[in-house]
């Protein structure tokens, strides 16, 4: 047995400083979920390319010829193209491996399909991919979310414990979501997560009025402190805000939590 080939699909980031990143990945189109775990990275720090050494992945099933050459395309804009190597049994052929670059419709790059699979992988409905909702959707519902919130399933939300939204982004998001609540009830903080500070102090106390322009707020800081840079931050809000209007779905409380 080729022990570099064997185990679960993964990828390994050597960097500059000696750090050796290892990424876990599932079977299914191992260089999406890298891009998704790479864009994550370069969110959270717009240096992170001048730190890598050398990118090893490793697949038992490589991407197929079109997809190999989209994932270097997509490595040369930080001239890391040279530094990946892939191991793992090679199809020939333009979407053997399964990828949409035969039914891309308009003809599309294999780089922008590549792309396209990468996003749609992450963000979708609640029902499809789990994970965390772009508005909090306890926010939509007058007590458990699943049961209260008719809109709960349909929501847009962005797959979590992956590369490219791990536990750990998660975690802060839910955190900052969390606190503003808390900061918007009257409780006097001042919280700092991921680079977003909370802060709510001083003795005039208003009703926590639910409104769609503080979830929207609510939203987009708890990506900000996720990773996400303001402009992938700003889209989500945006594509869910699109969502929830065309449900007809209206905030009807601000959760203590």
């Amino acid at each position: 047995m080729n022990m570099l080939t064997s185990g679960a699909p993964r990828a390994t980031v050597y960097t500059t400083l000696g750090q050796t990143l290892r990424v876990p990945l599932r079977p299914e189109a191992p260089e999406n979920q890298f891009i998704s775990w790479f864009n994550g990275q370069l969110a959270a720090n717009p240096g992170f390319p001048l730190r890598v050494r050398s990118i090893l992945l490793v697949a038992g099933r490589a991407p197929c010829p079109d997809c190999r050459q989209a994932l270097r395309q997509f490595l040369s804009r930080w001239q890391l193209a040279g530094k990946l190597r892939i191991v793992g049994a090679e199809l020939a052929g333009s979407g053997a491996c399964g990828c949409r670059l035969q039914a891309a419709s308009p003809p599309a790059s294999a780089l922008e399909v590549l792309l396209g699979e990468a996003e749609q992988e992450l963000v979708g409905p609640y029902r499809r991919v789990r994970g965390h909702h772009i508005h909090q959707s306890g926010s939509y519902g007058s007590g458990d979310a699943r049961r209260t919130n008719p809109n709960h399933q349909a929501a847009v939300a962005m797959q979590q414990g992956v590369p490219g939204f791990t536990e750990a982004q998660h975690r802060r998001a839910s955190a900052v979501q969390r606190h503003l609540n808390r900061g918007y009830r009257g409780r006097d903080l001042r919280e700092k997560t991921g680079g977003v500070t909370v802060a709510a102090r001083g003795p005039g106390r208003l009703p926590a009025t639910p409104s769609q322009g503080f979830e929207d707020l609510k939203a987009y800081y708890a990506l900000r402190a996720a990773g996400k840079s303001p402009a992938e931050a700003y889209q989500l809000v945006m594509q869910s805000a699109r969502q929830l209007a065309a449900a007809g779905a209206q905030p009807v409380r601000v959760p203590s939590r």
